[in-house]
């Protein structure tokens, strides 16, 4: 899997979503498109409440039992526990996608996906590579042509000309 997935991989990428905002959920970071939750840390600051419908909570449940778990608190609830040093970052980054799909007013959506093609995954190959950066690395989050946040760089890897900002200014 390489490196393991952290607190601050999910933040980034739960921030990069349109009107994604962060704040407290029951003592922790929560994150919420228009006010309504899609994820929050879970007390050990190192799991991931994340919103989803029951069949993919299920078929989590069932597919990955050493990522994804629940507790009797969070039965008959549409939610899944990401155990986040267990998830591949791209894995998290769809996940927390098709989770503000379900939270995200429709027009949001669609002005996302008009803008962007199928949304998050035209950045996949970025998202990656960020995934690969140290925290220290990242500076700030922007946008950059499309409507979407994605995080600033100190220096823009090869391969990914136009897509990241360093300090405000377009990498070409």
């Amino acid at each position: 899997m390489g490196k393991p997935t952290s607190f601050e991989t999910a933040r980034r990428f739960l921030l990069a979503l349109p009107g994604v905002e962060e704040g407290p959920c029951y003592g922790t970071p929560g994150f919420r498109v228009k006010g309504r939750l899609l994820a929050r840390v879970w007390e050990d600051g190192e799991t991931l409440v994340v919103k989803l419908d029951f069949d993919r909570k299920e078929l989590l449940l069932a597919a990955e039992p050493e990522v994804y778990f629940t507790t009797d608190h969070y039965r008959g609830y549409p939610s899944v526990l990401v155990r986040l040093p267990r998830i591949a970052p791209e894995t998290l980054r769809e996940l927390l996608e098709d989770s503000w799909r379900i939270a995200a007013p429709k027009r949001v959506v669609e002005a996302f996906d008009a803008g962007t093609g199928r949304g998050l995954a035209s950045w996949n190959r970025d998202a990656e590579v960020l995934a690969d950066f140290s925290s220290e690395k990242i500076v700030d989050f922007t946008v950059t042509g499309h409507g979407a946040s994605v995080p600033q760089i100190e220096m823009a890897p090869p391969g990914v000309a136009g897509t990241f900002a360093k300090k405000g200014t377009t990498v070409r």
